[in-house]
């Protein structure tokens, strides 16, 4: 019986471990898209417009996680490499789903609302969304398979958050 105990607290301590270390990888592969979204949203006047800028942060928030798990200079080359390349597949899908958001713009500025063609344009977007979803994730995985199993326990000993000020809130 103890060591039944021990195998299920050991498999339970692994499932956590993965899941952890999924989180905290989906965490920089998300900071990655978002950097490929600013591109496409960010414009306007003033210092801090242009997609440049998420892109910086996000490219530091990279080096900042590469930096915490001591990563060789061969392991953050492949790893640029990996959600460089990300940002390049994602890039043109997500000037389709601003495209459809136009689209849908068009469709509710009509006399008629054409429930059909808002479906299908929700349908397609929905298919675009997911599309990023699993090439984010995919280079997440890739980047994940770069580190040794210690450099990613290190990631996910490290608390998440946004820093000062993205806290729960008022209690």
């Amino acid at each position: 019986m103890n060591d039944q105990t021990t195998s299920t607290h050991g498999r339970r301590h692994l499932r956590t471990f993965i899941l952890a270390g999924s989180i905290a990888m989906l965490g920089i592969g998300i900071g990655a898209v978002g950097a490929v979204q600013a591109q496409h949203r960010m414009g306007g006047w003033g210092p801090f417009h242009g997609g440049n800028v998420a892109e910086r942060g996000a490219d530091r928030g990279i080096e900042r996680a590469l930096e915490r798990v001591e990563a060789t200079d061969e392991q953050r080359a492949a790893i640029r490499k990996i959600f460089e390349t990300a940002r390049t597949d994602i890039s043109p899908v997500l000037s389709d789903i601003g495209e459809n958001r136009m689209a849908f713009a068009q469709l509710l500025h009509a006399d008629t609302i054409d429930r059909n063609a808002v479906s299908n344009l929700r349908e397609s977007t929905v298919g675009l969304a997911d599309s990023v979803s699993e090439r984010a994730m995919t280079a997440l995985l890739d980047a994940a398979e770069v580190l040794t199993p210690e450099q990613r326990a290190t990631l996910l000993d490290h608390k998440p958050g946004f820093g000062r000020g993205f806290g729960p809130g008022w209690r």
